[in-house]
């Protein structure tokens, strides 16, 4: 055996979405079983996710400069679009903001490319589970017309039998 240092898996949330201070997350959650010992004797994955967004964890964003410029930009963006600005108006208007600021000068020069290509990816990613969520919601109602075609579907077939059950009982004096 070969020991190496413990991995240790640190995810920084800036979402729009309310969440914790902290939190682990385990891959083991995410497992569709039943069996406890098929999901822990395989495999597992302990992440610390750790809230980025201002007015959680500012000791943190204290100690790293980089981590606070790059947190302040993302809570512009989304103050951004809040306002009704498109993404790409609120990264352009953000990055101007951020230009006009000295502190931001050196990380936007040493990182400004890979800032906006990050920014746009994460902003496709909720793009897609937003229309992957409305194409969900489309899904869901044309499966309950095509139920409610086939029950109206039915009770029209059940009455046509009905009604010839009537005309037959007729045709046999009621019988």
């Amino acid at each position: 055996m070969v020991h190496i240092p413990t991995p240790e898996f640190i995810v920084l949330y800036n979402g729009s979405e309310p969440f914790p201070r902290e939190q682990t997350l385990r891959l083991s959650d995410a497992f569709i079983s039943s069996n406890t010992h098929e999901v822990f004797g395989s495999l597992e994955l302990t992440v610390r996710v750790i809230n980025i967004n201002p007015g959680f964890n500012e000791e943190l964003l204290q100690k790293s400069k980089n981590l606070n410029i790059f947190s302040a930009v993302c809570d512009s963006i989304k103050c951004e679009k809040q306002k009704g600005h498109t993404t790409d108006e609120a990264i352009e208007i953000t990055i101007k903001w951020a230009e006009s600021q000295e502190v931001f000068n050196e990380f936007l020069i040493k990182y400004g490319t890979e800032v906006s290509n990050m920014l746009m990816a994460q902003y496709d990613v909720e793009t897609h589970m937003e229309v992957m969520e409305e194409e969900h919601q489309e899904a869901m109602a044309e499966l309950a017309a095509e139920k409610d075609a086939v029950i109206a579907k039915q009770a029209k077939e059940n009455e046509e039998l009905k009604n010839q059950l009537a005309e037959l009982k007729a045709k046999n004096g009621g019988q």
